[in-house]
């Protein structure tokens, strides 16, 4: 019998040209990557572009780090905070389009990615019920996340670690093609981004295809015009990579205001 074929070479992505890399800024920066059926048609070209993001900033443990969540019906934190670049771009590769929509899902798995945790607050509807259900490793069900259901699951080891920084900038980048589907609609995302941007992250939303733009924009931090953006295909998205990664590197944080004049005695 003839020999097996060699195995497909890994996807190269194309090189950056100059004017994109080099992003020096303390950043802990979460990707939330729609991969629902509808990004079938675009999925590998949404890899390269996760890719090309990741590439123009200046990736180490006292710059920027990231971390990559993906979601369709419902959402995973594929790779925690880390400066490894072997692991963001794995995490990029697992992108696999295919089921609904719940964007909440996508950005409360952000939340989480930017938050220390203790690794259990047992929230899962099946807590307790005696099976796993987060879906993490020996786990008999996916129903619910990771930490939720530690009475059945243990303690995460990974999410008893604090893997934010307090003196990082955090961000959250929600890339997605289409409206919100299970877990709720579209006013679900947006109390979802709400939550998300009281704990001080700074969310910016790029969408297209049947993406609702206000929901885009209501979910966005303010003001909207800088941090969120729709086009009505991805390839256009695309070509404006350079306005992006300039729009996240130089993001202005406004300074929390005053303190209340003391009481008069």
């Amino acid at each position: 019998p003839d020999p097996p074929p060699p195995p497909s070479p890994p996807p190269s992505y194309p090189p950056l040209t100059p004017e994109y890399e080099g992003c020096e800024r303390k950043i802990d920066f979460v990707l939330v990557l729609d991969e629902s059926g509808s990004m079938g048609s675009v999925q590998h070209e949404v890899k390269a572009f996760a890719h090309e993001i990741t590439h123009a900033f200046e990736i180490s443990e006292d710059m920027a780090k990231f971390a990559v969540v993906t979601f369709e019906s419902d959402a995973k934190l594929q790779t925690y905070l880390t400066s490894d670049k072997t692991k963001i771009a794995n995490a990029i590769d697992t992108l696999q389009a295919g089921g609904a929509t719940s964007i909440s899902d996508g950005l409360n798995a952000a939340g989480r990615a930017l938050a220390a945790s203790n690794g259990c607050d047992d929230t899962c509807f099946h807590s307790n019920d005696g099976m796993c259900d987060d879906g993490g490793e020996d786990a008999v069900f996916d129903l619910c996340d990771h930490g939720t259901d530690c009475a059945d699951c243990g303690t995460r080891a990974d999410l008893a670690v604090d893997h934010t920084r307090p003196d990082a900038l955090p961000i959250a980048l929600l890339l997605g093609d289409g409206v919100q589907t299970v877990d709720g609609d579209d006013t679900t995302a947006i109390a979802a981004a709400e939550r998300l941007k009281a704990h001080g992250v700074i969310l910016f939303t790029w969408g297209f295809g049947s993406i609702d733009q206000a929901t885009l924009t209501a979910m966005a931090t303010q003001p909207a015009e800088d941090h969120s953006f729709f086009v009505p295909s991805f390839h256009e998205i695309r070509s404006h990579l350079f306005k992006l990664v300039n729009d996240t590197c130089h993001v202005e944080v406004s300074p929390p205001p005053p303190s209340p004049p003391p009481s008069p005695p």
